[in-house]
Order: C-alpha cells, then sequence, then structure tokens
C-alpha cells in the first residue's frame, strides 16, 4: 500500500482525497474486490427466499445502509477507499480499526468494511453518512462493520466458507465499538433465512440481508421496491410480435420539471397488455434529440411524457466497477433534448407491475425522490451539463408512390452524430426511416437503427432500399451523400 499526504484535503479532524492519493495498485484491487462481490451477488426480494434461495449451510449477515469500503493498514498508516475512489484518513473508526490490528499483532490486513452510521436510534441511512462526513458532521457517529477479509500480513485468504471468515473478522474486531464484526446468524433452512429476515428487516427496519451458503453464489435479499414512473418511449417486437412493445423506456421528473431516465423493462407484461400499450403509445410519437436502443441495438420510438405506469425491481445500483453510474437529464416541449447527465442509478431485474390511470405525469407523482429517498446519488452540484456538437447529413433519399389518389411516401436519412466521443450513450452513426400510407391504421412507421461503422450504416440503409423501395417508386429528392 502506498499514501500519499500531499494530495489530500484537510476536514478538520479528518482527511480526504481521490483516487491519485493512493498508488494505481491499491486502486485496482479495489476495482477488482468490488467486480468479483458484486458478480458473485443474485439479488431477490424476501418473498423470493422460498423459491430461489440455493444451498444448505447458511450465513445471514445484516445489511447496512452505508458505504462500501475497502480498508488498507500496513502497521502505520491506515485509510479506507470509498465510493468513486474517494480515500480517507483519521476518522475515528479507522483509528480504531488500527489499534485493534495492532493489538492482535497484525502488520498488514486489507479488508472489507461498511461505513454506517450508529443505528442506536433507529435505522440509519447512506444520507447519515454523508451528513456526519460533511462540515457539521459527528464523526464519531461513523463505524465500520467489517464483512470480509482480504489479506493478512499479505497474504491472501480463500476460506471454504463464510462462517471461518466470519470467525476470524470477530477474532480480530470483536462485536462491539466504532470498528465490529458484522452482525452475522446461522440456520440450516431457507425457513430459517425467511425468520430472520422477518425480524431485521420488516420487525427492525434493516435494509436487507446477505446470505452465504456452501456454494459460491451470495444473496442479497431486500423488501422488493416499486416506483411510479413515466413512459418516455418503447420499442416494438420482432416479427409475430409486430403490433406489440417489446420493451419500455421509463423515467421520473425532478423538482425543476426535467425527465431523469432511470431505465428500461420489458419484463411482466401479458400479451394483451403488449397490445394495449402499443396501441397507447404508437400514437403519440414525439421527436428527440436523445437516443436509446434495447439489447438489439433498436431505438426506442420516444413520446410524450403522460402515460404512468408502476413498476418493481429488486434493487437500485449506484455504483459497479466502471464507476458511479449516470443518468440523463431531458427536456420536454413537444419534443426531448438533453439537458445534463447526473449520478444516478442502475435498476436490477425491474418488472412493470401496473398501469397506474390514477396518476399523472407531474412532478408531485412521479418525482425522483422515490429514488432518492433510498439510495445517495450525490448532488445537483455533480450534474454535467451536456454540449454537444451538432448532427451532420450524409444521406436523404425520398420515394413517393400514388394509388387511388392518394400519396405514400418512404424517406431514408443517415446521420453521422459527431457525439459518440463526449458521450457513449451516443452512436457514432444513425440511419432513420421513415414510411407514410395514409391507408393504413398505423398510416407513419419509422425505424431507426445505429452502428459505430459508417461503412455498415450504410450497408444498413442499402438493404432497407433494397427491401422498401419496389416498383411504383419514384424518387423525389436525389441522395446526398459524403
Amino acid at each position: 500500500m502506498s499514501l500519499n499526504r500531499e494530495g489530500l484535503i484537510d476536514k478538520n479532524d479528518y482527511f480526504e482525497g481521490d483516487s491519485s492519493s493512493i498508488s494505481a495498485e491499491d486502486y485496482l484491487l479495489v476495482n477488482n474486490y468490488k467486480r468479483r462481490i458484486s458478480g458473485n451477488f443474485s439479488p431477490i426480494n424476501l418473498s423470493q427466499i422460498e423459491t430461489k434461495l440455493t444451498g444448505s449451510d447458511f450465513c445471514v449477515t445484516r445489511k447496512l445502509d452505508g458505504e462500501l469500503m475497502v480498508v488498507f493498514y500496513d502497521g502505520t498508516d491506515i485509510y479506507g477507499v470509498g465510493t468513486g475512489g474517494k480515500v480517507r484518513v483519521e476518522l475515528p473508526c479507522l483509528k480504531e480499526a488500527a489499534s485493534k490490528l495492532s493489538d492482535k499483532n497484525i502488520s498488514a490486513a486489507t479488508f472489507a468494511a461498511e461505513l454506517y452510521v450508529d443505528e442506536q436510534n433507529g435505522r440509519s441511512r447512506i444520507y447519515d453518512v454523508v451528513a456526519n462526513l460533511g462540515k457539521d458532521g459527528d464523526r464519531s457517529l461513523l463505524k465500520l462493520a467489517v464483512l470480509d477479509i482480504i489479506s493478512l500480513n499479505d497474504e491472501s485468504l480463500s476460506p471454504e466458507h463464510y462462517r471461518d471468515t466470519h470467525q476470524q473478522i470477530t477474532e480480530i474486531f470483536g462485536e462491539a465499538g466504532s470498528c465490529h464484526a458484522i452482525p452475522m446468524k446461522e440456520t440450516t433452512s431457507r425457513q430459517g433465512v425467511s425468520e430472520i429476515a422477518q425480524s431485521w428487516v420488516e420487525g427492525e427496519h434493516a435494509e436487507g440481508i446477505i446470505v452465504h451458503s456452501e456454494l459460491p453464489r451470495i444473496f442479497k435479499i431486500k423488501p422488493k421496491h416499486t416506483f411510479d414512473v413515466v413512459i418516455l418511449g418503447y420499442t416494438e417486437g420482432d416479427h409475430n410480435n409486430r403490433g406489440k412493445i417489446r420493451d419500455i423506456l421509463v423515467g421520473l421528473m425532478t423538482d425543476n420539471g426535467t425527465y431523469q431516465v432511470i431505465g428500461k423493462t420489458g419484463n411482466g407484461f401479458t400479451e394483451d397488455q403488449k397490445i394495449s400499450f402499443f396501441e397507447k403509445l404508437s400514437v403519440i410519437h414525439v421527436e428527440s434529440q436523445f437516443l436509446e436502443t434495447d439489447s438489439r441495438n433498436i431505438a426506442y420510438h420516444m413520446v410524450k411524457p403522460e402515460i404512468v405506469v408502476e413498476i418493481g425491481a429488486n434493487d437500485l445500483l449506484t455504483e459497479s466497477s466502471k464507476g458511479i453510474k449516470e443518468n440523463h437529464l431531458l427536456g420536454y416541449n413537444d419534443s426531448y433534448t438533453v439537458t445534463g447527465i447526473v449520478p444516478g442509478v442502475s435498476l436490477i431485474h425491474p418488472v412493470f407491475e401496473r398501469l397506474r390511470e390514477d396518476k399523472s405525469a407531474e412532478v408531485e407523482q412521479v418525482n425522483i425522490k422515490q429514488i432518492t429517498d433510498l439510495v445517495y446519488v450525490g448532488s445537483a452540484d455533480s450534474s454535467k451539463v451536456v454540449d454537444l456538437p451538432e448532427s451532420e447529413l450524409l444521406f436523404r433519399e425520398v420515394y413517393v408512390k400514388e394509388s387511388k389518389g392518394q400519396k405514400m411516401l418512404q424517406k431514408f436519412m443517415v446521420w453521422q452524430t459527431n457525439k459518440s466521443d463526449l458521450d457513449s450513450s451516443y452512436p457514432a452513426y444513425v440511419m432513420n426511416y421513415t414510411n407514410f400510407s395514409p391507408t393504413r391504421k398505423d398510416p407513419l412507421k419509422r425505424d431507426v437503427r445505429i452502428s459505430s461503422s459508417k461503412n455498415q450504416i450504410f450497408e444498413i440503409k442499402d438493404a432497407f432500399v433494397a427491401k422498401n423501395v419496389k416498383k411504383g417508386w419514384d424518387a423525389v429528392e436525389s441522395p446526398r451523400e459524403s
């Protein structure tokens, strides 16, 4: 481990810095650990314990609503690395951790712990951690609950069962004080896990539980969250599922009336609902500067933000091994514009629950506070203003056909966005196909395809032209190509 104190900021009674304050090796270890742990986690909700929990020899730890830190100790210095690579030194709980390690004659250690606020007055939340790290906070209320030991005296540990890890944690840190072992209970049945969950989560309002067994999977079990969200866009099904939605894109409103895009889902809809939602959404298309695609790389049709639905999610992710999760902010005035990017969330296993015809897309009823009351996602000061270059039209070709006095139209356009290098959520190239026929039930149809390759996007365009422009169609605009 290596700590560069010159880059730390004095917070009066502790010091704080970014990842440049530590060695690249330590920062890589933190990211690799978080990636490994998050890869082992299987999030489920309380109602799924009997059906989805696997194993038979369970160690159940209490989930605390705080900030995960990886702590480094070399016999002299001790520091913790938290969200986004934030480095903290000389917190009272870190000093106690160093003292306990020294008392056990441990010269070097790396361990994972949850930084949380003392819960003697009821469940605390991540906001309490943030507040007590702030200017007027009380650092003595901050505690470390040790979850895992990564290495001791420079030797990596690989116990057969979490029980062994927890026993070693308890021997070093004890069960009390400002640095202690995470509370744990043992059971050999799913019913026992349910009873522990009922005691801690439902009885004491804990955030959730973590379940280890003899198997490598780790289950994170929390109450299912539900949110009232507004539909911002949708995609249509393939082939035999035409006329049905495949996925919806959803968002919540900020206090200033912008829409924060929080996720997408196609789960939970019945076949009849897929049809009825397609009928509702296909007639309220709007133009959009913002472009998002589904898992097929097909762009969402953006729609008027007026239909509210309830969705459920097993968990909310604010950070991954790649860094802080970010969400786009959209302004709406007959069309969508991108106004910024903010620290946000990713929904884990989102599922459609029901249409909320009793709700309207107003700030009071679809507010982002539904998210921010559960997890800390940073402040508005963390937002990034988006000032992106304009897209360039590379190709435009229009065809018309007249039948029984009615004109039909097909339009093909290819754009270079000029944005992908600045914002990875934008594709490099976009092909837009428009088909208008006044005699159809749905007169206007659109399709959007994306690519990172100029050659490929023109190949896609050529395939669309070959498939759709048959005998009787006349070109009324010459193609523009560059």
